[in-house]
């Protein structure tokens, strides 16, 4: 449903979401939780798109990485466009998909380049970080994987800022920080 809503209905739905998750106040132990239900419900999903990852010629971290960033971008649905006109398995935005050389209408319909172009994007996000690679960020290790995440969902200037101490964290449009998907990719190695 959260596909075909106009814009404007889905700042209402992004506002209402974001003042039901205001409310609540987690305790660590229920982030832990959380966390571990979105981790396992990743690693139950057995379907076409996990299957085609699972047969990529490519390191099983880098499968890893794939499977649960199409999960939670997406719930690995090809084409799926929100409102805000992110579309994919991976949410690709016309600026990301223009500094590869394509655009929507090359990556409708093809799992495959959507597969390319993330793995693209873990290099083109952390390409200048690898000074951060193996330290620790407000407890949470940092990886290529986690770091690729966590620029995915916010953008490299973000993460960088966030690294720096320059922010304390991001989130988009959705609520989704920078730290959660920092800690959600921290055991891709």
């Amino acid at each position: 449903a959260e596909a075909t809503m106009t814009k404007d209905e889905g700042d209402q739905y992004l506002k209402k979401k974001a003042e039901e998750l205001k409310a609540q106040v987690e305790s660590p132990d229920k982030k832990v939780v959380k966390e571990y239900k979105t981790k396992k419900q990743y690693k139950k999903q057995n379907n076409e798109i996990t299957r085609e990852i699972d047969n990529l010629d490519i390191e099983d971290p880098a499968k890893e990485y794939l499977k649960r960033l199409g999960y939670l971008e997406s719930r690995y649905n090809v084409n799926i466009t929100n409102p805000y006109g992110f579309m994919g398995l991976y949410q690709f935005g016309d600026p990301y998909l223009k500094t590869f050389g394509y655009k929507k209408s090359d990556i409708k319909d093809n799992s495959m380049l959507q597969h390319e172009l993330a793995l693209r994007g873990v290099d083109f996000n952390t390409k200048g970080l690898e000074n951060f690679f193996g330290k620790t960020k407000d407890g949470i290790k940092l990886n290529k994987y986690n770091m690729a995440a966590a620029a995915h969902l916010g953008g490299k200037g973000n993460l960088i800022k966030y690294l720096n101490g320059e922010i304390d964290d991001f989130k988009d449009a959705y609520g989704t920080s920078l730290l959660s998907r920092l800690k959600e990719f921290e055991d891709i190695v």
